[in-house]
């Protein structure tokens, strides 16, 4: 048993003992002064109803205690997983970046100190579209994880979403414009220019993508939870 919770059932026994001596004393006071017959017998018999009845309001204040509590503890433990949740979706754009690493090294070094485009530059256009639709999904999966936190713990207001939610979108829309680069110059037969867009693509979203990412979101997210014994 919780210390806090010890405690509050110490102070709500206290209060209706407390309170039962007082109805005592003060019907046994007033009796006598009133020469009640049988005055001590009336007093205790009122101050048994007494009792019974701050008996029954304390059994629902200590239920009505127990109640929140475990709504505390339950609201916690679901925003904790649900962080779980979301730091397993970073994970899993991370793991992704990093699983198509060796692709994109591939890629743009075909392209490097070369006369004319590869042969297979229409394909490799198409694959880093695919790549690039796969990046936005992942992306998309983080920002629809902050924002549910916020709707399962009652944030109607979304502040947190709306906080990180803002700068996952500006790392976002740096990664868009990487990509329009490229796909802006699709009539371009410069192969160098091909490297050199790919390669500040590419780097971006494998280096500080991730590490943005993970400090304006994840950091935070962990650190927002509360401790809890």
């Amino acid at each position: 048993m919780k210390n806090d919770l010890k405690i509050f059932l110490i102070d709500t026994v206290g209060w209706i003992v407390s309170v039962s001596v007082i109805v005592f004393f003060f019907t046994l006071w007033l009796f006598s002064f009133n020469d009640v017959e049988n005055a001590l017998k009336e007093s205790w018999s009122i101050t048994f109803s007494a009792l019974a009845a701050f008996t029954t309001i304390g059994t629902a204040i200590i239920a009505a205690y127990l109640f929140n509590d475990w709504k505390d503890q339950h609201n916690h433990q679901a925003r904790k997983e649900f962080i779980v949740g979301i730091k397993q979706d970073f994970n899993n754009y991370k793991n992704f970046v990093n699983d198509k690493t060796h692709r994109m090294h591939f890629l743009r070094f075909e392209y490097f100190n070369k006369q004319s485009l590869p042969t297979e530059h229409r394909n490799y256009m198409i694959e880093i579209l695919q790549y690039n639709s796969s990046i936005s999904k992942h992306i998309l999966d983080l920002k629809l994880g902050v924002q549910n936190l916020d709707i399962i713990s009652n944030n109607t207001e979304l502040t947190v979403s709306k906080k990180i939610n803002a700068k996952i979108t500006e790392i976002e829309e740096r990664i868009d414009q990487l990509y329009s680069c490229i796909t802006m110059n699709l009539s371009n037969t410069n192969p160098s220019t091909f490297h050199q867009y790919i390669s500040e693509y590419h780097n971006y979203i494998s280096t500080e993508s991730i590490a943005r990412i993970y400090e304006v979101a994840i950091c935070e997210l962990l650190e927002s939870i509360p401790a809890k014994s």
